[in-house]
């Protein structure tokens, strides 16, 4: 007897239902409605902190632990608050978000003009096979930029040239990514004369001290510009030999072969191969070097003259007074921030446009159309800057200081030292501004300092506070690496087209190679060198 077999739904095969990972958008919100959710967990359990009343004797110099304390309760956000929370985040991230909008203005005319392409091209097709040599080098220059004036936000128009170049050379998007986000946060990780961390932190110490002599750029400028050397390098060859391994067979790579080819074809949608990119003309190459030498510009303005000529002894840089009409409110060269950094790029576009002799009327609907396209980013990091403002509005931020570094009190020496890795590596995770850190808890930490040496601080309290600066500048450094609070780490990874999860496996590996170097060789030298 013939069976006849019907197909119905149970004999049909059911489609598994593939997980899609969040964006870096909604990672945001998802964390920014958790700190919101946690102060109302807080506040039900009568979560509190204390805010001193007495302090310091600015006589003596003398720590008075029981000079008296108001205690406040931690205060719960509504939910629906999360709109001024965004509201203050973007009032906050105003100026960097202008600047990536004018550097994206600049980016897409040099796109549209065939510029940045054939430049990229000419970069892979000089080196001749000899594109691994690029990954040692960048990470160096972006080590450098993090270590002397905290490179990181800066870096964002840079990767719509290095992950499109680096791709097109035979490394993959996650090279383009690590190579200047751990650059940058190695350099950062290993500050020598950076204002945005060495000068925070010695500022919240020093106020701590009651404004003490405390020189921490100048005492421990050679220990750590050693340990920035080993580190960088350290970093470099392990970047080098991901990237050599992906360019010898993308199996190595930490994209899935699904996601090497979505890269490739976006790559081929808007870069022609190597072989088909066309010379360069005068006026591209000329506009290449223009474009490049506003990024060198920016550097030599940000590096912090002002610290390092105080430090030597040298009267600092201003800017001659004849000259006063045209630099009026513009900072002097060392301190220049997003505000100036806007001005300067703006400059740098209308000089481009002129070069490669742009019609106004296409240049402005080009730029236009370039701006627009950092409008993702800006909302990235107008939204990630919400966060912050939820922990200090509420008083969750003090609380988990507090709470955190309540077992200091007593501690000496090394252990001290030792005790501060994973209380400055949780909280920085948390609190994403390194100001904010340095100001919320150093002070903190410098008191639990001083009550080791009978309440007065002295030598020993500087040199212990000297040593507790290393760990964290380490620990901002590596929490700067993968944090979703930390804005520019999301918009990074956005503007390079690599998921949130894919590259936490890379950065995981590298920061798990940084803690042990930090636990088995720089304390332990920290101890002996500086205390």
């Amino acid at each position: 007897m013939n069976t006849k077999i019907s197909k119905n739904s149970n004999d049909k095969k059911k489609k598994k239902v593939k997980f899609k990972m969040p964006s870096s958008l909604m990672i945001i919100v998802g964390v920014l409605f958790f700190f919101i959710v946690f102060t109302w967990i807080l506040s039900w359990t009568g979560a509190n902190y204390e805010v001193p009343t007495g302090g310091y004797n600015p006589e003596t110099g003398e720590f008075i632990p029981d000079g008296g304390f108001e205690i406040i309760q931690v205060i719960p956000v509504g939910l629906l608050g999360f709109g001024n929370a965004i509201a203050e985040g973007f009032g906050n991230a105003y100026s960097l978000i202008f600047y990536l909008f004018v550097l994206g203005a600049l980016i897409e005319i040099l796109l549209v003009t065939g510029t940045l392409e054939s430049g990229v091209g000419s970069l892979v097709k000089g080196l001749n096979g000899k594109e691994i040599l690029l990954i040692p080098i960048m990470f160096v220059l972006f080590s450098a930029g993090g270590t002397v004036y905290g490179m990181q936000e800066e870096s964002i128009g840079l990767f719509i040239i290095v992950v499109p170049a680096l791709v097109l050379a035979g490394f993959d998007t996650i090279t383009g990514l690590l190579v200047i986000l751990l650059g940058t946060t190695t350099g950062f990780a290993m500050s020598t004369v950076n204002p945005f961390a060495v000068g925070a932190a010695e500022g919240s110490i020093n106020d701590a001290l009651n404004n003490s002599d405390l020189n921490i750029i100048g005492a421990g400028l050679v220990f750590r510009l050693i340990w920035w050397v080993i580190l960088t390098a350290v970093g470099a060859i392990f970047m080098t030999g991901y990237a050599h391994m992906v360019k010898k067979d993308n199996k190595y790579s930490f994209n899935s072969q699904e996601k090497i080819q979505e890269d490739k074809k976006w790559i081929k949608e808007n870069f022609n191969s190597i072989d088909q990119v066309p010379s360069m003309t005068g006026r591209q190459k000329i506009s290449i070097s223009l474009f490049m030498s506003l990024f060198v510009f920016m550097i030599l303005m940000m590096v912090p003259w002002p610290d390092l000529f105080n430090y030597a002894g040298i009267e600092s840089m201003n800017w001659p007074v004849w000259i006063s009409w045209l630099f009026n409110w513009i900072a002097q060269p060392g301190e220049w921030y997003f505000g100036e950094l806007i001005m300067l790029f703006s400059l740098g576009t209308l000089l481009i446009v002129a070069v490669l002799k742009i019609p106004m009327s296409e240049a402005s609907k080009t730029a236009w159309e370039g701006a627009k396209a950092m409008f993702s980013v800006a909302i990235l990091i107008g939204v990630a800057r919400a966060i912050p403002q939820v922990l200090g509005e509420s008083g969750m931020q003090i609380w988990m200081v507090q709470s955190m570094t309540s077992g200091l009190n007593g501690m000496q020496g090394m252990n001290f030292i030792y005790m501060m890795v994973p209380i400055l590596f949780i909280l920085a995770m948390i609190i994403p501004s390194t100001s904010g850190l340095a100001g919320a808890v150093l002070p903190i930490i410098t008191g639990a300092a001083i009550s080791t040496t009978g309440g007065v601080a002295t030598t020993e309290t500087l040199n212990l506070m000297s040593g507790v600066m290393i760990v964290f500048l380490l620990m901002v450094g590596f929490a700067n690496m993968f944090i979703p609070t930390q804005s520019v780490v999301m918009a990074q990874m956005d503007a390079s087209h690599v998921s949130y999860i894919t590259a936490l496996k890379p950065i995981g590996i590298y920061i798990g190679i940084m803690m042990v170097i930090t636990l088995v060789a720089i304390i332990p030298t920290t101890v002996i060198f500086l205390m």
